[in-house]
């Protein structure tokens, strides 16, 4: 224990069928159901759970999480704390404030049960193994390794969002956050995995998309810039230029 983060209470019920229905005071919490299905909110936002889930609870927000009807009763761990280092927790984006699916459910058990018999002793070694225990689990929540490992369902993801993005600006901290991970590991694993930067295949797509409007439909250069979100024309001339060999100009004229 230190100033700045003190152990209030912990436990695994592994047959729990408890209610909460408060808002939280003072202290905040990390949540964890193995196994189960619940129905969680805060404030006017709904999430329904199933299967290995962790969520947190802050003060502000009136927190509500129960059972489904259909589950009798759910797999619970939790550990409550408070000081100073939550809100420097939730300042650098550590403290996840929206439920995430837990796909290594086998190891963040492991973790979390070695966190909470560290919260329980009562002498400053324990207290600062739970301390340092408990950082590594929010660390490795924001890192994205509790989740899948499958690369082919982490590209097809990024993929399908940047499709979406094609009209607009990407924004890629959205994108991890969504992922729950770093920007940083979001872009090493999509290099890793594809072999090419995450930005540099974003502008593919873009481009591709520009190559469609100057064949097949009859918008001005201008407007077909402006749609896909450049505010530059010559800057989108320039990219289309550099990535077919030609400017949109040309290309048109060489398709009709």
């Amino acid at each position: 224990m230190t100033d700045d983060l003190t152990f209030l209470h912990c436990d695994h019920v592994s047959r729990c069928t408890a209610t909460v229905d408060k808002t939280f005071q003072g202290y905040a919490s990390l949540q964890f159901m193995k196994e189960g299905t619940l129905f969680l909110s805060y404030d006017d936002a709904q999430y329904t759970l199933a299967g290995p889930s962790v969520w947190t609870a802050w003060p502000g927000p009136k927190t509500i999480f129960r059972r489904a009807d259909d589950t009798p009763f759910w797999d619970h761990r939790y550990v409550a704390f408070c000081g100073s280092r939550v809100s420097s927790w939730m300042t650098q984006g550590l403290f996840p404030k929206v439920p995430m699916k837990i796909d290594k459910a086998q190891s963040l058990s492991e973790d979390f049960d070695r966190l909470i018999r560290s919260a329980r002793r009562t002498d400053w070694v324990g207290r600062a193994l739970a301390e340092r225990q408990l950082e590594a689990v929010l660390l490795t929540l924001k890192d994205g390794s509790y989740s899948s490992d499958s690369s082919e369902d982490f590209i097809s993801g990024v993929m399908a969002w940047m499709r979406e993005q094609v009209y607009g600006r990407p924004n890629y901290g959205d994108l991890a956050s969504n992922l729950n991970m770093a920007e940083s590991t979001l872009r090493r694993r999509f290099r890793e995995a594809t072999g090419t930067a995450l930005h540099t295949r974003y502008l593919e797509l873009k481009l591709d998309v520009a190559r469609e409007l100057m064949s097949g439909s009859n918008l001005s250069i201008a407007k077909a810039a402006h749609q896909l979100g450049y505010s530059d024309v010559y800057y989108f001339t320039r990219q289309f230029a550099q990535h077919f060999g030609v400017p949109p100009a040309t290309f048109r004229k060489s398709v009709q």
